[in-house]
């Protein structure tokens, strides 16, 4: 698969070690909700047992906040592909946005 890239709700690219908010919190609460990019998964799938369609796995964020505890952000793709990038994909920017994230400038 071709490289990826994530996004926050500012289109502002998320990589391990940025530090974010999380949600949308009080403007007294930042600090609370201050998080770590401590990994990122990479894009997979599978296939539905039900259907036995093929299914897209995105990537999730791993977050860690100053108190030590972890959670795992589920992503979503907004890749923009088009028949040009047919069959290969070659070229094709792959994308995926994390909403509720906001990188810290």
């Amino acid at each position: 698969m071709p490289d990826f890239a994530i996004y926050d709700v500012n289109e502002e690219e998320i990589k391990v070690g940025t530090r974010c908010i999380y949600g949308a919190p009080d403007p007294e609460d930042i600090a609370d909700v201050t998080v770590t990019v401590i990994s990122i998964s990479d894009p997979d799938g599978d296939v539905d047992d039900e259907t036995g369609r093929g299914i897209e796995i995105t990537p999730r964020v791993e977050i860690k906040f100053n108190d030590g505890t972890i959670e795992k952000i589920q992503t979503h793709n907004t890749t923009q592909l088009t028949w040009a990038h047919y069959p290969d994909f070659d070229g094709a920017e792959w994308r995926y946005d994390a909403d509720d994230l906001e990188v810290v400038k």
